[in-house]
């Protein structure tokens, strides 16, 4: 008798087993290699070992950790995709996000030179020039997270055995989505908060 361990993948719950003694039955050698070993020359070892044993057995290896590895193929597959549409779509969001914050910038250039003019510090500037981009990725958050939390919630129920998804996953999840937005608008409204007023109002 063993503890109850996992012998299929997670997405399966642990059902019980019987083991063989007999290695015969299974038609394999299972052999753990000492981590200081160069894997080619324990590779090679035990080939010798294998043909003066038995020469006329054919002498074929693999490693358990690729057998694991396969049961998560589609996972990690799924995984790398994601990450690729994700990165597509962040790099898209803020291509568009910069362009939105240089053509608004444009359009108040006049404002924001009147303001400078009246006192208004570019700290006044920035912050006034980017509550507005700010305030739709918010709301773009408010509405987003609820879908990524099921989303997320469906495919864990995948697993048998799974984590649970904590509410500050998707707190740092927002706050790094304010963060690029705000770097990706920031290069617009810090140099037209800090453009001199009387260029701004020169066709005036």
């Amino acid at each position: 008798m063993v503890e109850s361990f996992n012998f299929k993948s997670l997405h399966n719950e642990i059902t019980p087993v019987v083991l063989f003694p007999e290695y015969g039955y299974f038609g394999n050698i299972f052999i753990k290699l000492h981590a200081g070993v160069p894997t080619q020359d324990a590779l090679n070892q035990i080939k010798t070992i294998v043909k003066e044993i038995a020469p006329k057995n054919n002498y074929d290896y693999h490693f358990l950790n690729d057998d694991f590895n396969q049961l998560y193929l589609q996972d990690q597959q799924t995984t790398r995709a994601m990450q690729l549409f994700s990165f597509i779509t962040i790099s898209i969001a803020c291509m568009g996000l910069f362009a939105l914050s240089t053509y608004t910038v444009q359009q108040r250039i006049k404002e924001i030179g009147i303001r400078k003019i009246v006192g208004a510090s570019v700290i006044k500037i920035v912050s006034l020039l980017s509550v507005d981009f700010l305030r739709l990725v918010v709301i773009a958050l408010a509405i987003s997270i609820p879908f990524g939390w099921f989303a997320m919630h469906k495919w864990l129920d995948n697993f048998a055995y799974h984590i649970e998804l904590d509410w500050w996953i998707f707190i740092l999840a927002g706050g790094s989505a304010l963060l690029i937005s705000f770097l990706t608008i920031s290069y617009q409204t810090v140099r037209a908060a800090m453009v001199n007023p009387i260029d701004c109002l020169r066709d005036e």
